[in-house]
């Protein structure tokens, strides 16, 4: 998760803005430079009520019953900025019927979130929305865990995962060197590349640093660790 001035100046500086950051090469580029792994990108394809009402009006009232349909649906990817292959693809779509009434008022507008929020159309939309959380979660919990080395001092090595994430003290993980890449030649992505095993470290501390955003480990095997090198769990 990112905040929204940090994403703005990237885009103006690499100008991914102007392709509209829909391809599977940009949305890699932009992540790599973020340190993310997935970039979720989306778009509304249907905002609002579905058709036109129908309803009743009450003679010399101003009172109008009858049924709403308010629909939100959403496209939305997930992509690994690693390789820029697209890890999930899918429509959400939510759609929701009552009954509706009240009072003509002229050019009423919702005036404030909760307007918002308490209508037909805002509880269709947050139904949408808790939809394509989930979706989310369940690429990121079938993602492997993975961290990169952020250098090495004396015997200890400094990984850019801690506490935050889950690392426990005593944890051993395995550290790789990224090869060559491997490009494919008909769609230009990246497929990945061939990594070498380097050696083994041991987590000795993760709360130190960052705020628990990385971890201290020790060495059990290997050695001439490098920034960019990858860790990842034991296989």
């Amino acid at each position: 998760v990112l905040e929204r001035d940090r994403l703005n100046a990237l885009l103006r500086e690499q100008d991914l803005g102007a392709i509209g950051v829909v391809t599977p090469e940009s949305a890699a580029a932009m992540g790599k430079v973020l340190g993310v792994e997935l970039a979720v990108f989306g778009s509304i394809t249907e905002f609002g009520n579905k058709g036109s009402n129908t309803g009743v009006n009450i003679p010399a009232t101003g009172i109008r019953v009858g049924k709403q349909t308010a629909v939100t649906a959403v496209d939305i990817r997930v992509v690994d900025t690693g390789t820029g292959e697209i890890l999930k693809a899918e429509s959400v779509r939510r759609e929701k019927t009552a009954v509706s009434g009240g009072i003509r008022i002229k050019n009423f507008r919702f005036n404030d979130r909760d307007q918002f929020d308490g209508s037909l159309i805002g509880k269709v939309t947050r139904e949408a929305v808790e939809d394509v959380i989930d979706l989310i979660n369940d690429v990121a919990e079938s993602t492997p865990w993975s961290a990169k080395v952020i250098m090495m001092q004396g015997d200890k090595v400094y990984i850019n995962s801690g506490s935050q994430d889950g690392v426990e003290v005593g944890e051993v993980f395995e550290v790789f060197r990224e090869g060559e890449a491997l490009i494919d030649p008909d769609t230009g992505l990246s497929l990945g590349a061939i990594n070498s095993r380097i050696g083994s470290i041991k987590v000795v501390d993760v709360t130190s640093i960052g705020e628990g955003k990385a971890a201290i480990c020790e060495i059990v095997e290997g050695s001439n660790f490098a920034k960019g090198d990858i860790v990842k769990e034991k296989g």
